[in-house]
């Protein structure tokens, strides 16, 4: 994992990642 300086970057980059974890879930039923 890369450091980063700017932490609302990281922050984004997070959601992004957590975000498409969720929506893998959302299919279930």
């Amino acid at each position: 994992m890369r450091a980063y300086e700017n932490k609302e970057e990281l922050k984004i980059e997070i959601n992004k990642a957590f975000g498409k974890y969720i929506s893998e879930f959302e299919d279930i039923p």
